[in-house]
């Protein structure tokens, strides 16, 4: 019996522990994270790609995502489309391949989580950038229907997304892309030894098959200390774990990130050649990056700050390189929280305006 009283007890001498290390180091407390197995989640195993997002999956969430600069804030629930991404009000509208259509102009908003993120507005309204501009650009006295697609997927980065733009996107025959990306690769410029390919930083989630597997067999007690290190040493839950499922090498700030730099800028280069050559008219953005105030501090976001900045000058060579239009969304974006989610993900003011100024660029194009 005394066994038992002691186990209990320091039970709660860890959770109360725990409680208070995490509020100290992260500024908010912790928030249990479900058990999210392969099966139960959107993601999916790829042979050619990192990971791939199921198509016409339903996917479900407990309707809160916390953000830093916002808290706690409500998410709808969506289901994919027939390419694998939310799309549209509920996330499931279809982007056909192979369509010709003379009455339809067809923009593809091409990135990571800061496109494909999803929230809820004033109205309880589910909005994302592409969401918005579509609306926006409903008042053009245009002749053409005009369809704003979002191909975002969170944690892809130039490799990935070149790629889907060669196998996938390319043949669903946009007349316009629109290009905001500058996160994800930061770290692969960081880890030693680096390779173009970022075969040095990155691995298939494929590659981790056995530890998702074994991990549908764990526990959780709904113990906070014990739902941590679950959800941070296996893949207990698959949409916060993945990150550190498709990584691999050490992260070092003081590596020189010059190469990456330069991997960054031929990457754009690639890309905006394959848009040319089919006759897609390519709309580049330079990336913003708020250093709020809880971490303006911090070496880390600092060296990121530093790596977006000359990743937004490679953007500006390359534009002016190839007399391509682009949009300085890094000088036209206050540095506001009003603005922000996070350090990287906007708010509704701030995909609004991101909105009016691609609908200013687009007016010129259409």
């Amino acid at each position: 019996m005394k066994i038992i009283f002691l186990l209990i007890f320091l039970i709660i001498f860890l959770k109360i522990i725990f409680f208070f290390l995490f509020k100290y180091k992260r500024g908010f407390k912790y928030y249990f994270k479900n058990k999210n197995s392969i099966k139960e989640s959107v993601f999916e195993f790829s042979h050619n790609i990192i990971f791939k997002q199921k198509k016409n999956f339903s996917y479900k969430t407990n309707g809160l995502v916390y953000y830093p600069l916002s808290g706690r804030i409500l998410v709808p629930t969506l289901k994919t489309n027939n390419l694998g991404f939310f799309n549209g009000l509920k996330g499931d509208r279809n982007v056909e391949k192979y369509e010709m259509n003379d009455e339809k102009f067809k923009i593809n908003c091409i990135g990571d989580s800061t496109t494909g993120n999803y929230i809820l507005d004033k109205n309880k309204q589910p909005i994302t950038y592409p969401i918005i501009l579509e609306e926006e650009l409903k008042d053009l006295n245009s002749s053409k229907k005009i369809e704003v697609n979002n191909f975002g997927q969170g944690m892809y980065g130039m490799q990935e997304i070149l790629t889907k733009l060669i196998f996938e996107n390319i043949y669903t025959n946009p007349n316009l892309i629109i290009l905001y990306v500058g996160y994800n690769d930061i770290e692969s410029y960081l880890t030693k030894n680096f390779t173009e390919d970022f075969s040095h930083s990155k691995k298939n989630l494929l590659q981790s098959k056995i530890i998702i597997q074994i991990s549908k067999y764990f526990y959780d007690f709904k113990i906070n200390f014990l739902n941590y290190f679950l959800n941070k040493f296996t893949a207990y839950n698959l949409r916060y774990g993945i990150s550190k499922l498709i990584k691999k090498g050490t992260v070092d700030l003081n590596q020189n990130y010059d190469v990456g730099l330069d991997s960054f800028k031929k990457n754009i280069e690639i890309f905006i050649s394959i848009c040319n050559s089919n006759n897609i008219k390519i709309i580049p953005c330079t990336f913003c990056h708020y250093l709020y105030e809880e971490i303006k501090s911090q070496k880390k976001y600092q060296k990121y700050d530093e790596i977006i900045k000359g990743q937004n000058e490679k953007i500006r060579e390359v534009c002016l390189e190839k007399k391509i239009d682009f949009i300085d969304l890094e000088k036209l974006m206050p540095n506001d929280k009003k603005f922000y989610l996070d350090n990287i993900h906007f708010s509704e003011d701030g995909m609004r305006l991101f909105s009016s100024n691609l609908k200013k660029k687009i007016i010129e194009i259409i």
